[in-house]
């Protein structure tokens, strides 16, 4: 930068957007943010976090950033304040996140649920698979947070094929065996029918042991409730939701609507949640009766890494599903950032649709469609 009147000439020069309507240049706000600064020398500017936490990431303090990346001395200083800078704003997302989850676990009352009975141990040996060993520690760390105080809040991280439905089939047959209800939401119809056809025949044959039941032990009971489910066959669902004659629902936004009752909602279950907004997640775990809070489990396929899952699901605890069953084929998932790494991609692709297999292009969404 060549600076003919004042003093930024080889300078790094932060740029600000000019605004012609109210008559400002980038020059003058710069001119007044160098004041700013200069004023501040005096007293200096408070900095939140504290200089263990500064040196454990090797951050620049906060005075330090302001100035750098108004005032950079050079491109290295300007890249120092802005990750410093970067820093305080996730900081302050996460403490709203982590305050919010406090306030949740002191507001809400849990159902305290058994979770060593007799049904989930059914289900577990009816599997026509072992478990892995990746299921099997995130079923703990459910079963953890179904027995605690507060209600569960956990979002379920997977690849297709980690077997993420299993693990949610076993938490909502928890909250069964102590006499809840489970419900399954998914984003559309297919999904739903999808996974109501795939957990009908996971529980195929299960009893649930039932006491109360003079004839012993009675079938779970499943049952899908979506737009499509309609007439007679609606009325029944609803009327059988509402007595806890159905176990545990599986459906879409359907779910959250008017007139859709619970005897008594223990845990919710919301697959792909990225796709429900919060009101939504929020409308289902309402459903819940009014002296306890249903337990949640969000489940997406999405890859997130644990740092960006803190900041973005910060009220959220994580649980991971590492490891894929035995003979599923590992899942690769890379970036094609770039022409020329995207021309290699396409042209792979080519070779592969060429030797007979397929190919999934997914656009983004363009209108509503379900």
């Amino acid at each position: 930068v060549v600076d003919l009147i004042g003093n930024r000439t080889g300078r790094v020069v932060a740029i600000y957007p000019q605004s012609e309507k109210a008559n400002l240049s980038t020059w003058e706000i710069a001119g007044w943010v160098e004041s700013a600064l200069e004023r501040c020398k005096a007293r200096g500017i408070a900095d939140p976090v504290p200089s263990a936490i500064l040196e454990r990431h090797h951050l620049i303090d906060r005075t330090s950033a302001l100035r750098g990346i108004h005032l950079p001395e050079s491109i290295l200083a300007k890249e120092e304040s802005r990750r410093r800078l970067a820093f305080d704003e996730l900081l302050r997302v996460q403490t709203v996140l982590v305050g919010r989850k406090r306030a949740f676990e002191r507001n809400s009352r849990s159902i305290r649920h058994i979770v060593d009975g007799e049904l989930l141990s059914r289900f577990v040996a009816a599997l026509p698979f072992p478990l892995t060993g990746a299921q099997r520690r995130v079923i703990e760390e459910i079963s953890h947070d179904l027995a605690g105080a507060h209600p569960m809040h956990r979002l379920l991280q997977g690849d297709v094929g980690s077997g993420k439905t299993v693990v949610a089939v076993a938490a909502m047959l928890v909250a069964v065996q102590g006499k809840h209800q489970g419900a399954l939401m998914a984003p559309t119809e297919v999904l739903a029918e999808q996974h109501y056809a795939g957990v009908t025949k996971m529980v195929e044959g299960l009893q649930v042991p039932d006491p109360d039941n003079l004839f012993g032990d009675r079938p779970l009971r499943v049952e899908l409730l979506t737009s499509r489910v309609t007439g007679e066959k609606r009325r029944e669902v609803l009327a059988d939701l509402a007595s806890g004659a159905i176990d545990v629902v599986i459906g879409t936004h359907a779910l959250i609507q008017e007139g859709v009752n619970f005897a008594s909602l223990g845990v919710v279950v919301i697959d792909e949640q990225h796709r429900f907004g919060v009101e939504q997640r929020a409308a289902l775990s309402a459903k819940g009766d009014d002296s306890s809070t249903p337990d949640v489990l969000v489940m997406t396929a999405t890859p997130i890494p644990r740092t960006a899952a803190m900041t973005v699901y910060g009220d959220l605890d994580v649980s991971v599903l590492d490891e894929l069953p035995p003979g599923r084929t590992p899942i690769v998932t890379k970036w094609a950032a770039g022409p020329l790494i995207e021309e290699t991609m396409w042209a792979h692709v080519r070779e592969v649709v060429a030797a007979g297999q397929q190919a999934y292009v997914v656009c983004p969404l363009i209108e509503e469609s379900d």
